[in-house]
């Protein structure tokens, strides 16, 4: 059938036909979502551990390789590499595709759990997670500002801020950058431990034997069950001093005869900063399954109330949005569209 006769003898139908296309594509477009990437399950899963402090030789020889030796016999293997370096051990697991990811994962934590006793001491517990390119990039970055003390201002982000914020819907994390984050400090004198005859290692155990809260069990009154924790934790600096770390001749040798002990700060690892002026940034980082869009929005939202619950004087700036070049993509496609629809036209004209 010819379709330009088949237009000339029906254009009711031809007409009618095109009205539902153009009915239908509308309502299709209007309930689709907008976001950067597709929602595309990458079969790769990474093991990160971290081990403060330790080299990248340390790193290898006793993190990352007892794990990768571990991983390396996680069902529907496809690759396997991984990264050692200061302080940080990053094994990455690629499957084929098609691979269930929620079942790799769990193979792979299931592979490594045994591994986890033995590392060092100072070794965090492994993270387990899948890659997933949507969630690597943060959603929306926010300063904080408002005053100059910097502790304090990153206290406020991570007490007050972080936690309202983590509750909007479609948000996983926020992640706290810059400022200035408490720290108790203890500055062993090496003198003093060689006079009392002390190794460092005790001094270490005697702070870790006091810093505890233990469960002691329960108790009873009438009906009802308490349970029972005997809290053990430094609350104050001066609790730490009068840490009893030996005893000579029947007197006690307490942390300050050996050490100082400071309230400080860590060191500056980041810096954060909102036109020239030092800032605290929360990333803010969204679920799997959560829209881009629409989650930039939810935050941009809450930090118009979110100031009314804190400190007078701070304010929160978005220095940063996945959002805004969406929607400039966007944008640019539409205006795309719009000259290749009126271009021929003008040229046939």
């Amino acid at each position: 059938m010819n379709p330009a006769k088949f237009s000339i003898a029906r254009p009711v139908t031809v007409l009618m036909g095109v009205l539902a296309v153009l009915v239908l594509g509308t309502a299709v477009f209007t309930q689709l979502k907008v976001d950067l990437l597709p929602d595309i399950t990458f079969p790769v899963v990474a093991i990160i551990t971290s081990y403060p402090g330790a080299p990248p030789e340390e790193v290898e020889e006793f993190v990352t390789k007892p794990i990768e030796e571990a991983a390396a016999i996680v069902e529907d293997l496809k690759s396997i590499h991984s990264i050692s370096r200061e302080g940080l051990s990053a094994v990455i697991i690629e499957f084929d595709w098609g691979t269930d990811m929620d079942w790799a994962a769990f193979n792979a934590r299931e592979k490594v759990d045994p591994v986890i006793e033995r590392l060092p001491q100072d070794v965090q517990p492994p993270i387990i997670e899948q890659l997933d390119p949507g969630t690597m990039l943060p959603v929306i970055a926010l300063g904080v500002t408002g005053i100059e003390d910097m502790r304090r201002l990153r206290e406020i982000a991570n007490d007050d801020i972080k936690p309202e914020l983590e509750k909007l819907v479609g948000v996983a994390a926020a992640n706290i950058y810059g400022g200035l984050e408490r720290e108790i400090l203890v500055e062993v004198d090496r003198q003093r431990l060689r006079a009392y005859e002390l190794p460092v290692a005790q001094v270490e155990n005697a702070l870790r034997r006091e810093n505890l809260n233990v469960p002691a069990g329960f108790t009873t009154e009438g009906p009802r069950e308490f349970t029972i924790r005997v809290v053990g934790q430094f609350s104050c600096v001066a609790d730490i001093s009068d840490v009893v770390v030996a005893t000579r001749n029947d007197v006690p040798v307490y942390l300050r005869d050996v050490a100082a002990v400071k309230d400080t700060h860590k060191q500056v690892r980041s810096y954060a900063r909102v036109n020239g002026q030092p800032c605290v940034s929360l990333a803010i980082m969204k679920e799997t399954t959560a829209n881009t869009v629409e989650v930039s929005q939810t935050v941009r939202e809450a930090i118009k109330t979110l100031p009314e619950k804190l400190p007078p004087g701070i304010e929160l700036t978005a220095t940063w949005d996945q959002a805004e070049f969406i929607h400039d993509a966007l944008h640019n496609r539409y205006s795309v569209a719009i000259e290749r629809a009126v271009l021929p036209m003008l040229i046939r004209c």
